[in-house]
């Protein structure tokens, strides 16, 4: 027996159905495989956005160690010239201060010399016939 032309017709329509469901669960998991790439791919983007911002931090911490470490050595150095100029500075005041005393002394053994030669006057004994002291 041959199949009735409408039950041929409700086979032809359920396959052809069959046929677009499996074409339309085709077409879904090829999107939720192109989802699954784009979602993979935006994970990908994120980890290097954040290993990008991870390096460019870790870089401005080194410059910044780098010119803390900068200004410290300038510090440091400052303070050997400042340190140096004070050395300098009371050297020379030393220097000065000896220069005066040795002044002071010399007119004292000047003023204690020329009270000799008066006394000497004085007592009648001419100083500049004195024998030279050795």
């Amino acid at each position: 027996m041959q199949p009735s032309r409408d039950y041929l017709l409700i086979q032809k329509d359920r396959a052809d159905r069959a046929e677009k469901r499996a074409e339309q669960m085709k077409k879904d998991a090829e999107i939720e495989k192109l989802a699954r790439i784009a979602s993979q791919e935006r994970a990908e983007q994120e980890r290097l956005r954040a290993e990008a911002e991870a390096k460019a931090k870790l870089e401005a911490e080194q410059r910044a160690e780098t010119e803390a470490k900068a200004k410290l050595a300038a510090l440091k150095q400052a303070e050997e010239e400042r340190l140096r100029a004070e050395a300098e500075a009371k050297a020379k005041l030393e220097a000065e201060l000896r220069a005066k005393q040795e002044e002071e002394k010399a007119k004292e053994l000047a003023a204690q010399n020329e009270r000799l030669r008066e006394m000497l006057k004085h007592l009648g004994i001419d100083p500049n016939q004195l024998p030279p002291n050795n």
